[in-house]
């Protein structure tokens, strides 16, 4: 007997051993509309947007020192937040000066206080219903978690469900899609490593912006990554919650309080369930052998040497019940194979439909419907 290989495994993507910095890559969006031919303006150093400056438009908003000409109808119709902010009376344009920053071109000036590139993402989703971000590079998945958090923030629901499914190819609700979310990710040789500072990234988002749907398949991801060393995650989080995690430069990315509870209480249950219903066949010796008459010391032998190999790197019993230990890698004869291959496919599948539960959350479809919030009546894109 030899080991197998298996032509259905799932493409695993490699990770760097070493945290490079981001790389910010330029995301094609299209043609954009016409501005001047000179961004920068006045003596301030504002500029304006070049993809997002509508000759139209008649509000601007202001993203640090950037500036979005847009629709405040636009606005109104798809934001809740906006819809109240220009409920308020606003400033009278012909009574400012145009040589302050509160006002141009006759449009009044409102500062917000989110990152550009997530708030130019925002405003082109809005204008575009059919813009969206390929979340399949380490900069365009921030980029989509960033117009999520904005899109949440300022309760545009049709805007934050499309960035929910585009962040769903990576963190998808299904573990077939799980399995290979790899594949359309980018070949790029500047980017095919996925960096994993970004998983938490993810999971934290949507733990705060209540995409509930994408934290089971991330916190997993979490668990694959860095589950083998307990004592880290624990060190790592004391010493951001003493220091303060925007001043502690951590070996490990740094979950939320909930989150990290959530992987604490599921890493031991998702080993356990690895251990006895998914391998259980490899860890555990039954009674009654399958084997053909003649092979029963040879596979149990093979099935041995697996689990050696599984406890190497798992001093405390955690393993990853998808990752690194491939039931293909295993020698077993031909009956214990075919049983344990359809073993492992119906209980992983189990373990799936419970990981929302061993990570203390809501059931999927629960998870899916609180994803999905509460839309305003008659809400869409202009």
């Amino acid at each position: 007997m030899s080991p197998k290989s298996n032509p259905n495994a799932s493409t695993t993507l490699p990770t760097q051993s070493k945290q490079s910095e981001f790389s910010l890559v330029e995301v094609d969006t299209g043609s954009s509309p016409a501005i001047d031919d000179i961004p920068h303006t006045k003596a301030s150093g504002l500029i304006k947007s070049t993809e997002v400056w509508y000759a139209d438009g008649d509000i601007i908003l202001r993203g640090d020192s950037t500036l979005f000409r847009v629709s405040r109808r636009l606005l109104t119709k798809n934001s809740r937040i906006f819809e109240d902010l220009f409920d308020i009376p606003q400033p009278d344009v012909g009574c400012l000066s145009e040589d302050s920053d509160d006002v141009m071109e006759g449009c009044l000036v409102i500062q917000v206080f989110d990152p550009p590139d997530h708030l130019e993402g925002f405003l082109k989703g809005l204008y575009d219903a059919s813009w969206e971000i390929n979340v399949n590079t380490n900069h365009n998945l921030r980029l989509a978690v960033g117009v999520l958090e904005v899109s949440s923030k300022y309760e545009a629901y049709p805007l934050r469900e499309r960035v929910i499914s585009w962040l769903a190819s990576v963190y998808p609700p299904t573990i077939s899609a799980y399995r290979k979310r790899w594949e359309t990710w980018s070949k790029n040789p500047s980017e095919r490593y996925f960096d994993p500072r970004n998983i938490t990234l993810v999971a934290n988002a949507a733990r705060v912006s209540q995409a509930l749907a994408l934290l089971p398949a991330a916190l997993l991801h979490y668990l694959e990554k860095f589950g083998s060393d307990f004592s880290a995650i624990i060190d790592a989080h004391d010493a951001g919650l003493a220091l303060g995690s925007d001043r502690y430069e951590a070996d490990l990315p740094l979950l939320t309080r909930d989150n990290l509870s959530s992987i604490l209480k599921a890493r031991s249950r998702i080993a356990f369930f690895a251990r006895r219903d998914i391998y259980g066949f490899a860890f555990y010796r039954f009674r009654k052998a399958m084997c053909p008459r003649g092979e029963e010391e040879e596979c149990l032998r093979g099935k041995r040497e697996w689990v050696d190999e599984v406890e190497k790197g798992s001093p405390d019993g955690w393993f990853s019940p998808l990752v690194g230990q491939e039931l293909w890698e295993m020698e077993m004869c031909s009956v214990c194979e075919k049983a344990a291959e359809e073993n492992v496919e119906l209980k992983l599948q189990m373990l799936w439909e419970r990981l929302p539960g061993m990570l203390d959350l809501l059931r999927w479809d629960e998870l899916e419907r609180t994803s999905r919030l509460e839309a305003p009546p008659d809400s869409g894109p202009e």
